[in-house]
């Protein structure tokens, strides 16, 4: 079944001077991959405007300090995005990390097996991220963002981000290599997504499929792993991700990985 390109508004208020370099990152980040199918913005902004876009309950979006952007390996190795931020002041902190005073972008490239590890793509070295072919590979949706800055002036970009589903395959690989609670909320903050919004309005979604495969199965063994550990584990408390709320969200829409 194919779907839609989706798009929702948002419109978003700055509330700090990390705020601000967060977003104005943001912005640097979309201007540098605008017109590149192969390009998503990922990472907290991703997770941050989903919810911001399909707002359940009480939930509320998680802030987070750079950008980061998905790109191909042929995007990559076209240096196109490099040579954009390059033209925008930026300048490289290492390969695949660019800085402009406080604001920094990073560029992912997909995985070529599962594994978190850096790829050289030409010349330069770049984080493979698990998931991320998968994010690539479908439509994305399109956020119509509009900031406000705390100095008043606004700025309107179109941000696009992986599909609901996309999303949580790739915060669910982020847990197999680090141990952090903005991981576990993140996950909650998108089940819940899924769980409020259904299916056709957040991209399409496959992890209820039996039998899994491919990044899908991975991603959906990692997130019964940590559904089963939930209770004992403590980056749910300091995520406050109710874990019962959580394993049945797991539960009802990611099915068990043979």
């Amino acid at each position: 079944m194919g779907y839609r390109v989706i798009r929702r508004a948002c419109v978003v208020p700055s509330v700090s001077n990390a705020d601000d370099m967060a977003f104005e990152s943001l912005a640097d980040a979309v201007r540098a991959t605008a017109g590149l199918p192969d390009a998503r913005i990922v990472g907290g902004h991703m997770a941050g405007l989903l919810l911001t876009a399909f707002p359940v309950g009480a939930l509320v979006p998680r802030r987070t300090g750079d950008a980061d952007a998905g790109i191909s390996t042929e995007v990559a190795g076209s240096e196109i995005v490099h040579e954009r931020l390059m033209a925008a002041d930026y300048e490289p902190e290492r390969g695949n990390r660019l800085v402009r005073g406080d604001r920094a972008i990073d560029l992912l490239v997909p995985s070529l097996d599962g594994r978190f590890r850096p790829l050289v793509v030409g010349e330069r070295a770049y984080d493979a991220t698990p998931g991320l072919a998968l994010a690539l590979s479908g439509e994305p949706i399109i956020i119509d963002l509009t900031v406000v800055y705390l100095d008043e002036r606004e700025d309107r970009f179109d941000v696009p981000v992986p599909t609901v589903e996309a999303a949580v395959i790739l915060k669910a690989n982020a847990t197999a290599s680090r141990s952090e609670p903005k991981d576990i909320t993140d996950l909650h903050h998108l089940l819940s997504i899924r769980h409020q919004y259904g299916d056709t309005e957040t991209g399409g979604w496959r992890l209820d499929d039996e039998p899994l495969i491919g990044s899908r199965r991975d991603a959906a063994r990692l997130l019964h792993q940590l559904a089963t550990g939930a209770r004992r584990n403590p980056l749910f408390v300091e995520a406050e991700v109710p874990p019962s709320g959580f394993t049945a969200l797991v539960r009802e829409w990611v099915a068990a990985p043979e």
